[in-house]
């Protein structure tokens, strides 16, 4: 079954489609931890190169993906191996030039970055190394608190047991403005005293736009 410059793979078990882009595909010994999917390889037939697909996400990208379609590499789930992209959702104004930061991963972990990198290179480093998971929380919700040129999406953080000191809640939605003192103190130990006080240099009241999500309720800072 094809369209446009899609075609789609149909599951014999339960007769549901799956949008995968043109090209040769073979399997790749690899399993989405989103959803379990085997992924596959996609060889362009004109130029040879390559890159991974799950057939579930490339046409239902998770939370926090902005496209329609997503490759593997555009992800940003710390518990795959193929996921080295980011969001692209822009999650707060950047400190230094005023372009967009989002969320990247890189072999050391998650950071908020600056959409202006090269030319900028203020860098936000989320605690945890690469045992976090992080994207906006969905629906979209937006800091009350801090005063900024532009809103700042309340992330969602979701941390591998063991990551962190066990005091530390393995889940937590807030706010990266710097409204909140816990998420402020967390962000000392993956970021440098120069860099931790100037990226929070608009913060607003402490302790208002972060809960702990799995003690459940709390002060909301979604606007």
């Amino acid at each position: 079954h094809t369209h446009m410059y899609c075609r789609a793979l149909l599951c014999q078990r339960c007769d549901v489609p799956h949008d995968v882009p043109m090209g040769t595909l073979s399997a790749f010994d690899h399993r989405c931890p989103i959803c379990n999917f085997q992924v596959l390889l996609v060889t362009n037939t004109e130029t040879g190169k390559t890159h991974n697909i799950c057939p579930k996400c490339f046409s239902n990208p998770p939370d926090g993906v902005t496209s329609n379609i997503m490759r593997c590499f555009q992800c940003a789930d710390a518990r795959c191996k193929l996921a080295s992209g980011q969001t692209g959702t822009p999650i707060r104004p950047c400190w230094e030039c005023g372009s967009n930061m989002i969320v990247k991963k890189s072999d050391k972990g998650f950071r908020i970055a600056c959409e202006g990198h090269p030319d900028c290179k203020a860098t936000i480093w989320l605690p945890g190394g690469n045992g976090l998971r992080v994207a906006p929380v969905t629906p979209e919700q937006f800091c009350s608190v801090c005063q900024s040129p532009t809103p700042i999406r309340i992330i969602k953080l979701q941390l591998k047991r063991g990551a962190m000191p066990p005091d530390i809640p393995l889940v937590m939605e807030g706010c990266i403005g710097g409204c909140n003192r816990e998420l402020r103190e967390l962000l000392k130990d993956s970021n440098s005293p120069q860099l931790h006080a100037r990226m929070f240099y608009r913060q607003g009241p402490p302790g208002v736009a972060i809960h702990r999500a799995n003690a459940g309720g709390g002060g909301g800072g979604g606007g």
